[in-house]
């Protein structure tokens, strides 16, 4: 049970990281260096990596809790749910962090398409008023003379 602890400070620790680079991941997106963004998303991706394997190595962390937490040492106790409730601060400001980021780049997304689509307009209609002026410009337009 005294390894609960560390557990948590450990995921505690990962979290932080995690929040810090998703902070980072909207600096990023919002200078529009997409270059760096696929770096920063490798980096979150090791990251939750390391929390799976956390995951992994301790299946049983939230019955271990449980035990804990109803007879376990009181200053140990007090000890955890401090680290879980930070944790769960950590992660409820990640995921609202996560949200304004897939926001921001949904508008860029439909900022670009509207780009593309204004441009695919020009293009059409330059095409056509090439297709229609052609036809009058050659006429006159006799380099031989």
């Amino acid at each position: 049970l005294s390894d609960i602890l560390k557990v948590l400070q450990e995921r505690r620790t990962h979290c932080r990281a995690l929040l810090d680079l998703s902070r980072n991941q909207n600096r990023v997106i919002e200078a529009d260096d997409y270059s760096t963004l696929l770096n920063v998303l490798g980096q979150k991706q090791r990251l939750l990596g390391r929390l799976d394997e956390l995951k992994r190595r301790h299946p049983d962390l939230g019955q271990q809790w449980e035990t804990l937490r109803e007879a376990g040492p009181a200053a140990l106790r007090r000890e955890c749910e401090e680290v879980i409730s930070e944790i769960e601060a950590i992660l409820a400001e990640l995921m609202q962090t996560e949200k304004d980021g897939a926001e921001e780049l949904s508008q860029r997304r439909e900022t670009t398409r509207r780009q593309l689509e204004s441009i695919a307009q020009g293009l059409h209609i330059n095409e056509t008023y090439r297709d229609n002026v052609a036809p009058y410009s050659h006429r006159f337009l006799d380099i031989n003379r």
